[in-house]
């Protein structure tokens, strides 16, 4: 989405810079935080002209994973 420019990346969350991204800046290269990193991220997406009943389907499903204690610390 980046390459088809539909979406801006502002700033990774590392250390350094990503090399598959290499042109996006660290946000403490910005000077927006210094010393952050985040190590896993994920998100989900679908079509704006996705029924209801699947949006729904996968909120209930991502719902259920968050209360799940082994989905994360």
């Amino acid at each position: 989405m980046a390459e088809g420019g539909k979406i801006r990346l502002l700033a990774v969350l590392a250390p350094r810079r990503v090399s598959y991204i290499d042109s996006v800046p660290t946000a403490e290269e910005q000077g927006v935080m210094k010393g952050v990193s985040v190590s896993w991220w994920a998100g989900i997406s679908v079509p704006a002209a996705t029924p209801d009943a699947v949006v729904r389907k996968w909120e209930g499903a991502i719902a259920e994973m968050v209360k799940d204690p082994r989905s994360g610390p």
